[in-house]
């Protein structure tokens, strides 16, 4: 039989599956000859996709860009909350750069300035680059590359309260990657020069519209993640924040750079997190535990319930103090807080500066009232409750000694019926210290930044904590210079920054 004359289609002659691959070869072959012509003319598009779903941890990520509106200098691109800074170039003035977290981007750079100048007679350049969240890991990525490109002259390490925090934020971007092959694609794809030049800003901002998974400086009350850390475990996020920090002092002495390091101040009065018990306990002991800290519950008077906060929530929040620039009249906000005890040595009637202009949530003031309820001793009825609690917290301390939950609840009651000496303020340090996932810094934290100071003698250490709680009413930091479980408030930071500028004239000359 003769042919029919019929043509024959490429997809017959070569099969559907071999003309997908064709055209697969062919577009992937078009988009790589695109980018290459791209990157031939010098097409420069700044990656902020990916910069914003890596936020820090990736280390090939540059920090720093070449700012195009000052001749010389740099502006950073962390996609952050903190605003990006504008570095320029550097001139003759010493230039001192401060690396950390939030604490440290809400230190005034003009105030740490102007004390560095009225003690080095001389004018100084300081340039903040603290960064909300940030815990070591990213801290040094950043200080790495600054050592590289801004040439400070000295520097100064303040990091200690972000380390779960910032863990937290890198275990929701391996949630997100986790078995999505395509998201990583994406990722990819969006990096490079043609999809950034075709789609720019769209992929910046869908990423922030879908909330904490592609914005991880995003604050949520997600801290259930680390329910169930061992002490052990604990132990190796201390193990990497030392590390941390040891990397960087010997980096800026690699490049002959001055460090100071210092210890981070902490709230001793905000409750610890999470509590998980040994692995060597018998459920029986548990059990017994439970009944102690449940009989010990039944008999805390009712104002005793705000300073026990069961969930996020519960707590008191930087945010609870309002917008900063927002200002409400009707508002009695310049009104003393209640609930403060008085400063003691050269901080006898210092201002610990709480943001007046803000109109406060009213939780606040609740908080500051049980405050106040505290410190006038409760009533004797109250009083005898407090000690039966109190017995009940210690029948759980038997079986389990470093039991952070109860060793608060057992020092604030110690607290709440007058004895404020030493004993108590070593429990609160401990139930701190023994929190399993703190997100504020403790005595573990403080200690990590001790050893590297005394390993490393050419660094300047500076006892920030031990130094403020001297000067704390019974020695114990409190709600007096804290806007929340870990954020110091303005005055404290002056404090901070006074002490800095003090020991380096002492040490150092420029």
């Amino acid at each position: 039989m003769g042919s029919t004359g019929k043509r024959r289609s490429w997809p017959r002659i070569l099969g559907r599956q071999s003309v997908d691959a064709l055209l697969g070869v062919l577009t992937a072959a078009t988009f790589l000859l695109l980018e290459g012509v791209l990157i031939l003319v010098g097409v420069q598009v700044e990656d902020r996709w990916a910069n914003h779903l890596r936020a820090g941890f990736d280390p090939d990520v540059p920090y720093l860009a070449p700012d195009p509106n000052l001749l010389g200098g740099y502006r950073t691109r962390c996609m952050g909350r903190s605003p990006e800074v504008s570095i320029p170039a550097k001139r003759e003035l010493p230039r001192v750069i401060l690396f950390g977290g939030s604490n440290t981007a809400m230190m005034h750079k003009r105030h740490f300035a102007r004390a560095l100048s009225r003690r080095f007679e001389r004018p100084f350049e300081v340039i903040n680059l603290g960064r909300s969240g940030y815990g070591s890991a990213r801290v040094a990525i950043l200080f790495r590359q600054v050592l590289e490109l801004l040439d400070p002259d000295a520097v100064v390490i303040y990091c200690g309260h972000n380390e779960f925090v910032e863990r937290g934020f890198e275990m929701d971007l391996e949630r997100a990657a986790a078995g999505y092959s395509l998201r990583r694609f994406a990722e990819w794809f969006r990096s490079t020069r043609t999809a950034r030049a075709c789609l720019g800003d769209s992929a910046s901002r869908s990423a922030t519209s879908s909330g904490r998974i592609d914005d991880p400086d995003a604050w949520r009350q997600e801290y259930g993640k680390f329910r169930g850390l061992t002490y052990d475990q604990t132990q190796l996020f201390w193990n990497a924040y030392e590390r941390n920090l040891k990397a960087m002092c010997e980096w800026a002495e690699e490049r002959e750079v001055p460090v100071l390091l210092s210890t981070v101040i902490y709230n001793r009065l905000s409750a610890p997190r999470v509590s998980t018990p040994p692995e060597d306990l018998s459920p029986e002991e548990l059990e017994e535990i439970d009944r102690h800290h449940q009989r010990a519950a039944e008999r805390y008077p009712p104002p005793f319930a705000a300073l026990l906060p069961e969930s996020e929530a519960d707590r008191l929040h930087g945010n609870d103090w309002g917008k900063p620039g927002l200002v409400d009249p009707s508002h009695p906000e310049s009104e003393p807080l209640p609930g403060r005890r008085p400063f003691q040595g050269e901080l006898a009637g210092h201002d610990p500066q709480f943001p007046v202009q803000r109109p406060w949530k009213p939780a606040v003031r609740e908080w500051y009232r049980t405050l106040e309820w505290l410190l006038e001793r409760p009533r004797e009825d109250e009083c005898a409750r407090l000690r039966e609690a109190r017995s009940e917290l210690e029948g759980a301390l038997s079986i389990w000694p470093t039991h952070p939950r109860v060793l608060y609840e057992h020092a604030l009651c110690s607290f709440a019926l007058g004895e404020r000496g030493p004993e108590t303020a070593r429990r609160f340090e401990d139930a701190a210290r023994f929190d399993r996932a703190p997100r504020n810094g403790n005595e573990a934290t403080n200690n990590c930044v001790r050893r590297v100071a005394e390993a490393h003698p050419e660094v300047l250490f500076v006892d920030a904590d031990r130094h403020y709680a001297a000067l704390c009413p019974d020695r114990l930091v409190g709600w007096e210079s804290m806007l929340d479980h870990c954020h110091i408030t303005r005055g404290a930071r002056e404090v901070v920054l006074e002490l800095f500028a003090q020991r380096m004239v002492e040490a150092w000359t420029f």
